[in-house]
């Protein structure tokens, strides 16, 4: 029963093959390889967060030293976002069994995604070589030689594969869709495939000019891919870019809590902030853009402003004074005449007294 249903699973016919591998564990709840295979279906259904959650501490109960189990925990963990625990599980399974393809094949996908190319490119290579009939390891290699910027080595895995195919075609237009910057082409695309988080993600990025349209993509690529939290990143620059700015603090904060280090969301949030007047949480924001890029002109003039308007004269004049130090004249030249104009009179605000003093609230 688990072979026909992982022969399901490869053929698409994922809701037959779900309910011969959910029969299989109430006969044996112990059965790992019916819960490798429901893992392997859950992944590429993109069952719900619940789901994966549910199906993990299931995984979590195998005592035994099975590589497969380890290789599943592994697969749900990446997807869940706990790329470390990931990683110690598909080693885990590595180590049990060396050329298990599924743990060689999701801790690829990790290393890709730490933008880790060389051993991305060795994991690949090894799995063609492990198992050369796959078209899946063909494809995979495929894919990292396109995410490392080598389309042609790309191209020539995939004409070599059966077009018919449809993991083939979808990874054709997806290097298709990750390198072109014609939103026509693209929204021709996902007419097709409406719920492509790829082509939403290049979506949401390209129509940042038209913020309507950017809301739009960047909301349902958000959406498509909960599990990734790039999009939404995203979907909090166009709702700045939509001045929705109320809203963009609100995603943006939540975001915040999951990626503390994020300069995008920072950044984002540093505007909103700046733009709904909440001068006191916006220069926490642009100072922790400057902790981390400490040349940053025009972070210096935002902070400048949110001190000025908070009454904070002194910290106002010193980050106006880093602004002209360090700000382009060709790009900033209406904000340089703006300080130069705000300067003299700020100077005398702090000669007579006015503002509040350092230190006090």
């Amino acid at each position: 029963m688990t072979n026909l249903a992982e022969i399901l699973i490869r053929k698409n016919n994922f809701s037959e093959a779900e309910t011969i591998l959910k029969k299989v564990i109430e006969i044996d709840n112990k059965n790992s390889a019916a819960f490798s295979a429901l893992t392997e279906l859950f992944l590429r259904t993109n069952t719900s967060l619940e789901n994966l959650k549910s199906h993990l501490q299931k995984l979590n109960s195998f005592t035994n030293s099975d590589a497969s189990i380890w290789a599943a925990r592994g697969a749900i963990e990446s997807k869940l976002g706990d790329k470390n625990a990931a990683k110690i599980s598909l080693e885990k399974s590595l180590s049990l069994e060396s050329k298990n393809s599924f743990a060689i094949s999701e801790l690829t996908f990790i290393l890709l995604s730490e933008k880790n190319f060389e051993k991305a490119l060795v994991n690949a290579k090894n799995l063609v070589k492990y198992y050369p009939n796959l078209i899946s390891s063909q494809l995979l290699l495929a894919r990292v030689w396109a995410e490392s910027g080598v389309s042609e080595e790309a191209f020539k895995i995939i004409d070599s594969l059966d077009n018919q195919n449809s993991e083939v075609s979808l990874l054709r237009n997806e290097i298709i869709a990750r390198g072109t910057k014609d939103v026509g082409l693209l929204e021709k695309q996902l007419e097709k495939e409406p719920k492509n988080p790829l082509i939403l993600g290049r979506l949401c990025v390209l129509t940042r000019t038209s913020p309507s349209k950017a809301l739009e993509y960047c909301r349902r690529a958000s959406e498509a891919d909960p599990t990734n939290i790039n999009p939404a990143i995203g979907f909090g620059a166009a709702l700045v870019q939509a001045k929705q700015f109320d809203s963009a603090v609100k995603l943006l904060r939540n975001l915040l809590s999951l990626e503390k280090e994020n300069y995008a969301i920072h950044a984002n949030l540093a505007t909103a902030l700046f733009e709904l007047n909440r001068y006191a949480e916006a220069k926490i924001e642009f100072q922790w853009l400057l902790n981390q890029k400490p040349d940053l002109a025009v972070a210096y003039y935002f902070l400048a402003i949110a001190h000025d308007n908070l009454a904070e004269y002194s910290d106002a004049q010193t980050n106006y004074l880093k602004f002209i130090q360090l700000a382009d004249s060709k790009q900033n030249q209406l904000e340089i005449d703006k300080v130069n104009l705000r300067l003299p009179i700020l100077e005398k605000q702090i000669k007579q007294g006015s503002g509040k003093k350092k230190g006090t609230k």
